[in-house]
């Protein structure tokens, strides 16, 4: 990864990439269920921003899409040149944001009326992937053509072991404040008082999840408050690793793998019930298996009424773009994981 990121600096345009790629994902925060053979890397941008707005409404759109708000993230196809349409004013979806920059005749092919367009970011650092990964002769590497959601896949290949896949994602710095929508909560205040401070201190940042609009990352938020979760002997961090593991055993189980699923929605469920688990010592090692019964229920309840707050952000449901189905299959093999547990500390052995 070294060596592809200081070859994209080398090429046109390629210092907007800064040197620095910055570890995020479950494995920066030891919550990685299994093998240590998926890595999440943010490579920040250096371009120059005037504003961030999330109140403005957008007057362009790319022409094979029909609206901004599409049901599904679908792949996006990164050999595929797209154009973009003006179209009648539209606002921005809550939790999206258009960045202007200070001087778009600097990066013309990344900007649509001074506006800086992720998809195009996306597509540009696909494009140095690429061809870093041609000029170095790296046949061992492999670079996915599609991206789903804000994330380049690229794929190491290993003599005799399992494969690495490492989602590369261009980070944008961000000058919002994460208690810019109500948080922090009064419950958030008695359940992480004194980590506060260091979540705000760390920051949000944009990711082009979207292909007109950057969406709002809480991520960093989330890896300081996930950093020192279980700093009295508490569970948490067990709890969600095992919970983790019966998303991915429901994923192997169904017919289609359960693309819209991702851990995230397993750590939002453990945040939500530490904020609403006050009771001292409620989440002590030595409750650990009330604490998966419950947490199992408490996620449950969340995937059959399909309503799960982001947790830095009420006002979107991390659950509502999800298929019906596989949120009902998910909470039924979360039925089923809870009437066989016998011995929790057996399966917490298995990770």
């Amino acid at each position: 990864m070294r060596k592809i990121v200081d070859h994209i600096r080398t090429q046109k345009n390629g210092k907007i990439y800064s040197a620095d790629f910055r570890k995020a994902g479950s494995y920066s925060v030891k919550t990685k269920v299994g093998n240590a053979d998926e890595f999440d890397t943010n490579l920040v941008l250096t371009i120059d921003v005037e504003e961030v707005l999330t109140e403005r409404t957008l007057t362009y759109i790319y022409a094979d899409k029909k609206t901004f708000d599409d049901k599904r993230s679908l792949p996006r196809q990164m050999e595929h040149d797209r154009q973009l349409k003006d179209i009648e004013e539209r606002r921005i979806p809550h939790g999206q944001a258009v960045v202007k920059v200070k001087d778009p005749s600097v990066l013309p092919h990344l900007t649509y009326k001074s506006d800086l367009i992720p998809h195009k970011v996306l597509q540009d650092l696909y494009n140095k992937v690429k061809t870093a990964i041609r000029h170095l002769k790296l046949s061992d590497v492999k670079l996915s053509p599609t991206a789903q959601g804000p994330a380049l896949t690229i794929t190491i290949k290993q003599k005799n072991y399992k494969d690495i896949s490492v989602d590369l994602v261009p980070s944008l710095p961000c000058s919002l404040p994460v208690t810019m929508n109500g948080w922090p909560r009064k419950d958030t205040r008695r359940a992480f008082g004194k980590k506060i401070n260091a979540i705000e201190k760390a920051g949000l940042h944009l990711v082009p999840k979207g292909d007109e609009t950057w969406a709002i990352s809480y991520s960093k938020a989330e890896r300081e408050l996930l950093d020192g979760i279980d700093d009295r002997n508490e569970c948490r961090r067990e709890v969600m690793k095992i919970m983790k593991q019966f998303l991915e055993t429901c994923k192997e189980e169904s017919s289609n793998g359960l693309p819209g699923l991702s851990s995230h929605i397993v750590k939002t469920q453990i945040l939500w019930s530490s904020e609403r688990k006050l009771a001292p010592g409620y989440w002590s090692q030595k409750y650990k298996d009330r604490c998966l019964l419950e947490t199992i229920d408490d996620m449950v309840l969340s995937l059959e009424s399909g309503n799960l707050p982001e947790y830095f952000d009420e006002n979107i449901n991390i659950l509502a773009r999800k298929e019906q189905f596989e949120l009902q299959y998910f909470a039924q093999c979360l039925k089923k994981q809870k009437s066989d547990i016998k011995n929790v500390g057996k399966i917490k052995d298995e990770l």
